[in-house]
């Protein structure tokens, strides 16, 4: 139910692009590379946004209460699986992050469409955390249960912020760190919708789930996994797919819907 669906969408839930929608956006960009007419060109451009959302794994990590644009909250995501970004570009925004990972794994990616300009940190930890955290520094659950695990988990946030915060916590073991050059916004409405509609599915983050890949572990493997292995509500719209079995395409077709709040100053982290 859209009840259910709702509770479920807060902090700690994993939101998958379903393999149906991934196949049919695929199928999109390959038709508009090879067409040159101006109708392909606006609807390459299209395409183009539509990447973001390929075979996402995007992690809720906050929820801002009543935020969204149609009054319902406004839901903050990050891309798990984006694009992978030069971290040298970002050499000096990092040097404070890096001397707290101590060679810990760090990834630099896209999280999504919206404020590109702005860089998101997504800290793993285990370990107690202090009586308190500033503002704009959210916790992240990292277990399969929908609440927060103290003792395993991660901050979000703007990178400075969350430098700041790890640096007064003293009791945590840091596991490693994602950087992200944007995010996603709904409304969470629009979210249960989308869902409700086919085009994402949910399930809980466990801890691994929030640690950098390695080199060999492939943004489509996780993907994939995680559909093969992973209670995944709800999974009536997708064809059932057996461990290690091929994806199909579901019957049914669910048009994109549009990103809520591009643009409300509250749906942003700040």
């Amino acid at each position: 139910s859209r009840t259910r669906l709702g509770s479920l969408l807060g902090p700690g839930a994993l939101v998958l692009q379903t393999p149906h929608r991934a196949i049919h956006d695929r199928s999109v960009r390959i038709q508009n590379e090879s067409d040159r007419n101006m109708v392909a060109l606006f609807e390459a451009m299209l395409a183009s946004r539509m990447a973001h959302w390929n075979r996402g794994i995007f992690l809720i990590a906050a929820r801002w209460n009543g935020q969204g644009i149609d009054g319902s909250d406004a839901v903050i995501g990050v891309n798990l699986a984006g694009t992978a970004v030069d971290e040298d570009h970002y050499a000096q925004e990092l040097i404070g992050l890096r001397a707290m990972l101590q060679g810990r794994p760090l990834r630099v990616a896209t999280g999504g469409p919206v404020r590109p300009d702005r860089l998101l940190a997504l800290v793993p930890y285990e370990g107690e955390l202090g009586p308190a955290l500033p503002r704009l520094v959210h916790q992240v659950p990292g277990d399969d249960q929908p609440r927060i695990d103290r003792h395993r988990g991660a901050l979000f946030g703007e990178l400075n912020d969350v430098i700041e915060a790890l640096s007064a916590q003293t009791d945590l073991s840091i596991l490693g760190a994602y950087v992200f050059q944007g995010h996603a916004v709904w409304s969470s409405h629009q979210l249960i919708s989308e869902v409700a509609r086919g085009s994402w599915g949910v399930t809980r983050a466990a801890i691994e789930d929030l640690l950098p890949p390695g080199a060999e572990d492939s943004a489509e493997h996780r993907w994939k996994s995680l559909w093969q292995e992973r209670e995944i509500v709800p999974r009536d719209f997708v064809a059932e797919t057996p461990r290690g079995g091929r994806f199909q395409e579901a019957d049914g077709y669910a048009a994109p819907g549009s990103v809520g709040c591009i643009g409300l100053g509250g749906c942003v982290i700040s």
